[in-house]
């Protein structure tokens, strides 16, 4: 894998039609984040009926870094843990920074995140969402691109050809 994968949107990445990010309903959306025409998570429907599918990215000293490709630990100190419906992501087996349930075919929920060990400080759950000193608590974004959109100003080129 390559780190493009974090500055575009992977070609078999299809959105859920209703994903809840931490207690906020994002629907009729694409993107959950974009920082600095890069994105950090992509929470999609799987191939047939194999559950969430999710894709992670994280800042390093040499730029953005993939960690997850659609299920699949990209980086050693990462593992995916993948049950009916579930996938977890974790660091070193121990500290969980994603958890993500399916809830039907067209909906599902990130009711665990922890993103401060690889670097970005987004926490949440399924009472509240907090991205730096922001808080997001039973939000509803309907029908926007990208619920989240921190540095960069307008939409980035690769969030405008992913549309």
């Amino acid at each position: 894998m390559t780190k493009r994968i974090c500055d575009q949107v992977p070609d078999n990445y299809v959105p859920f039609a209703e994903l809840t990010f931490c207690s906020n309903r994002f629907q009729g959306g694409r993107i959950l984040a974009e920082i600095d025409s890069h994105f950090p998570l992509l929470v999609g429907r799987g191939r047939g009926d194999s559950g969430p599918a999710v894709w992670l990215c994280v800042p390093a000293q040499t730029g953005w870094i993939p960690l997850v490709a659609e299920n699949q630990s990209v980086h050693p100190a990462i593992s995916v843990e993948k049950g009916p419906g579930t996938v977890k992501v974790l660091l070193l087996k121990k500290h969980q920074l994603l958890e993500v349930v399916q809830r039907s075919g067209t909906a599902a929920e990130i009711v665990q995140l922890d993103l401060r060990f690889a670097g970005l400080n987004m926490v949440g759950d399924t009472q509240s969402l907090r991205v730096g000193n922001l808080l997001f608590s039973h939000s509803s974004f309907t029908n926007t691109d990208t619920m989240l959109r921190i540095g960069g100003g307008e939409a980035s080129p690769a969030a405008r050809a992913a549309k």
